[in-house]
Formats: C-alpha cells, sequence, structure tokens
C-alpha cells in the first residue's frame, strides 16, 4: 500500500514539534495544536489496523485521561454505535471524543475498579446484538477498567462468536520526547488468548468430565487439539467418548473405543500418556466391556462377569437418577439390576427361570412360600412364564443359595414385597404414583450388597467408576 499524503506531513511536523519542545517549547499545547489535527485526519481517511481493517457494528471503550487512544480506536473499529465506559473524572472527555470523532456516543458512568459493572454493562449489550460485530477497546482507563474490559472479552468471546477485543498500540517511543511517536500508532485486533492456548477448553473438559457429562468434555478436548494442532489430547476424547457409550448401555461402542485407547496407549507415540493414565484400570475396564458386550450378544447367564458389570453400570445409573431426583428412573435401574443378579444365581445353579421347566416340587415349595409372604390362599398364586424379581429371591432362598441368604432374610423379603408393589403402582409401570426416597435407597443397599457379596464369593474384581483424569493434563509437555 502507497504511503498517505499526510503521512509525510506527520513525519515532517514530528520532527518540528520534537524541535521546539528541545527549545522548551510546550509539549502538550504544541502537539495538540500542530501534531494530533494531522494524525487524526490520517486516521479518519485511512486507520492503521492489525492484522487487516475491519468495520464493526457496535464498539465499547474505557476512557481515561488521554482521550487520544480512544478517538483512535473509535476511528480504527468503524463502529456506528458507540458506548464509553466513563469514571466521573473523565466524563469531560466525551464531548472531545464526539467533536473529533464526529460521532455520537452513549455514556456509560462505571466507578474506576467496578470491574463488576463493566462485566454487567458489556453483557447487556452483547445480549441486545447477539449477531452484530462488536469491539471492545481497552487501551484507555484504569488498569482494574482496562483488565475488567479485557477479561470480559475473551471470556464471552466463547459464546459470542463476532467479539473482538482491540488495543491502539504504537511501533516506536520516541525517548527524546518520551512519547509514542506520531504516526506509529496502530490499532490491533487481539486474538484470545483462550483460542490459542485452550487452557479454557481444557478445564472445561476436566469439569465436564468430573460431573459426568462425557459428551461435552469429549467436545471441548476436540476443541483443544482443534485450536492447538496437537494430537495430545485425542487418547482424552476416546476417553470420555468411551464413558458416553458406556452409561448410555452402547456397549458395543464403548467396547470399541475401549480397544482403540488400549492400542494408542501401547503404542510408543502416546506413552507419555503413562504418566498421567492408569493403563491398569483403562486395561481392565475393557476387558469388562468385552464381557458386557458379549453377555448382551449371547445372554449367557453364566457369564458372571458380564453380568455383574451390567448391574453395576445399572446401579451407578440408578444412584446418578436419584441426586437429579429422577426416583422412578432410578427404581427402575435398581429392580433390572437386582434382577440380572437373581438370574445369574439361578443358572450358576443350573436351574430354570421358566416356571414349565421348574421341577414340580419345587414349584410348589415356592408357591407354598409366596402364599405366606403375600398372605393369599395358595390358589390365588399365578405363576408368569418366567420368574419375576420376588420369584427369583423367594425360589434362590429355597434352593439355599449362599449369596441371596447373606443378603435377604425373611423381613427383608417382606420389604421386597412392598417394594414390588410400589414398583407395579409407578407411574413408569401399571399406575400413577412415584416411589419414595427411602424404597429407593433401600432397593439400591439389597442390589449393591448382593453384588459385592456375588463378586466376592466369585472372587471377582473390577469397577464401573469412571478413570479420574489429573489435571496434571494442563501442564503436559508436548508430543
Amino acid at each position: 500500500m502507497e504511503n498517505h499524503p499526510l503521512e509525510e506531513i506527520l513525519e515532517r511536523k514530528w520532527e518540528e514539534y520534537k524541535t521546539k519542545v528541545k527549545e522548551g517549547g510546550n509539549a502538550q499545547k504544541i502537539y495538540q495544536e500542530e501534531v494530533w489535527p494531522i494524525l487524526l485526519q490520517l486516521w479518519k481517511e485511512r486507520p492503521k489496523v492489525i492484522p487487516a481493517p475491519k468495520k464493526f457494528d457496535i464498539s465499547i471503550h474505557t476512557l481515561g485521561t488521554s482521550p487520544e487512544a480512544t478517538i483512535l480506536a473509535i476511528l480504527g473499529t468503524q463502529a456506528d454505535e458507540i458506548y464509553i465506559l466513563h469514571t466521573p473524572e473523565t466524563k469531560a472527555f466525551i464531548a472531545k471524543l464526539e467533536n473529533e470523532t464526529g460521532k455520537k456516543t452513549y455514556p456509560i458512568e462505571v466507578g474506576k475498579s467496578d470491574v463488576a459493572a463493566i462485566y454487567n454493562e458489556v453483557i447487556k449489550i452483547l445480549e441486545k446484538n447477539p449477531d452484530k460485530w462488536v469491539a471492545l477497546d481497552l487501551t484507555s482507563g484504569t488498569k482494574a477498567m482496562s483488565s475488567g474490559l479485557g477479561a470480559a472479552g475473551f471470556f464471552f468471546r466463547r459464546f459470542f462468536d463476532k467479539l473482538r477485543v482491540v488495543y491502539v498500540d504504537n511501533d516506536l517511543y520516541d525517548v527524546e520526547v518520551r512519547r509514542p511517536k506520531a504516526g506509529s500508532e496502530r490499532m490491533v485486533i487481539l486474538q484470545s488468548p483462550h483460542e490459542v492456548l485452550a487452557d479454557v477448553d481444557l478445564l472445561l473438559a476436566l469439569e465436564h468430565y468430573e460431573k459426568g457429562d462425557y459428551i461435552s468434555a469429549q467436545r471441548y478436548f476436540l476443541q483443544a487439539r482443534e485450536k492447538t494442532g496437537s494430537k495430545k489430547y485425542e487418547i482424552y476424547e476416546d476417553i470420555s467418548l468411551m464413558y458416553a457409550f458406556w452409561y448410555n448401555l452402547n456397549f458395543q461402542k464403548a467396547y470399541k473405543k475401549s480397544v482403540q485407547i488400549i492400542e494408542k496407549l501401547n503404542d510408543e507415540k502416546h506413552s507419555k500418556h503413562l504418566k498421567i493414565l492408569n493403563y491398569n484400570y483403562l486395561f481392565e475396564q475393557s476387558e469388562l466391556l468385552k464381557h458386557m458386550n458379549e453377555f448382551i450378544e449371547t445372554e449367557n447367564y453364566k457369564n458372571k462377569i458380564g453380568v455383574i458389570g451390567l448391574s453395576e453400570t445399572l446401579l451407578k445409573l440408578s444412584k446418578e437418577a436419584s441426586k437429579n431426583e429422577e426416583l422412578a428412573l432410578s427404581a427402575l435401574y435398581s429392580y433390572r439390576a437386582l434382577e440380572l443378579l437373581l438370574q445369574h444365581r439361578i443358572h450358576e445353579l443350573d436351574k430354570p427361570i421358566e416356571t414349565e421347566k421348574i421341577p414340580s416340587q419345587e414349584l410348589e415349595m415356592l408357591k407354598q412360600k409366596l402364599s405366606t409372604l403375600l398372605n393369599q390362599p395358595p390358589d390365588s398364586i399365578k405363576f408368569k412364564p418366567k420368574l419375576g424379581l420376588l420369584e427369583l429371591v423367594v425360589y434362590l432362598s429355597i434352593l439355599n443359595d449362599d449369596a441371596v441368604k447373606e443378603v435377604f432374610d425373611q423381613e427383608s423379603i417382606k420389604k421386597l414385597c412392598w417394594n414390588l408393589e410400589a414398583r407395579n403402582a409407578s407411574l413408569l409401570i401399571h399406575g400413577l404414583k412415584t416411589p419414595s426416597e427411602r424404597e429407593n435407597e433401600r432397593l439400591q443397599e439389597k442390589a449393591e450388597k448382593l453384588a459385592k457379596t456375588i463378586k466376592k464369593s466369585e472372587d471377582v474384581s473390577f469397577s464401573v467408576e469412571a478413570l479420574k483424569i489429573d489435571k496434571g493434563i494442563l501442564r503436559f509437555e508436548e508430543l
């Protein structure tokens, strides 16, 4: 781009200004009368903007006691709607801004250290103009005002993609007159450090991961990878997706993803992750997912790891539903978990769950036992094609199953009857009621205790809890 004619004039005026100041002239008066008018006109005709000129719809400026930088920023943003964040002390400079830019401004008074007020004013403007290009100029004002506006800009940029932070800088500081050389000023459209370094993405990823929102965690890990161009966060995307699939009961995809994770960790180029990630824990969970997936595909109830893993997964989901006060959903998870464990015990004893296959003597004993528990005549006890939850517990107690006997005594079986009545009356089953919190807790406790008892008796050890990810990944060296 060719030099503007005013640039040569400004260069000459600057040398004259320096000479007059050295001779004892009033530096501020000479600058305002001889240098500033030329610089102002130059910016009106051709503002210098880095990386490239851009017209904004709205600009928001902090105003200090040296309004010239704010004037240049107003001209640099080319905005038509201009807000000025000023203090009582700097209010007097607003007239100068309007006179010299030829633009109307909207003054907003704030305390010189009131960062919260700046945040509030900025968000109000942004919410009214979500689709407009907005520039936040932090050149002037107190340090608190500038830092507050900059922090607001870089933070809100995550939610308003047309928001930018700008700053009027200079290329040359003239030590002879102790001020920036006129003509060296430029308005810089600043790049957000959050977008370059991705630290905020990582913090948000970890926050969502710890809360159990694995889909959001994966999305933020992906953004961190895209912004940094580094593949070091890819493994954390995979881990997040694995748990997202797992806890949505998509065991096929969860297992497939777990295999990919283990393969990557066995690769030399990913070995540095082993400083942070627990390989053995992930490997054991991959094996667990393999068994769970096989159980789903084959319905082999003797696959003890698959059955117990699925049951504990359902119990985990039950607890999370309880925390969210989704009691009806929580109860369904718990009932199904308990039922799976009982069906597993039946199969381990090589006994059928289909009523027509149960020996008549055992079926009669089951009927008599249920009659006593339910306080109903034996003839009123009717069996469905497959044993239900209560029938499974009673049948296993008749068969002297050690695990069931350890968890369920006569009194707890009676309480289970009440729980089942509440379940059948539930809004999600046959009725219109919601299970109580205590009923739900009691059911969870029994299912958890049975799972632990079976794991101990069958010498099985694993965890369905998500791997803890250390915040050390924020300091993780480049791969």
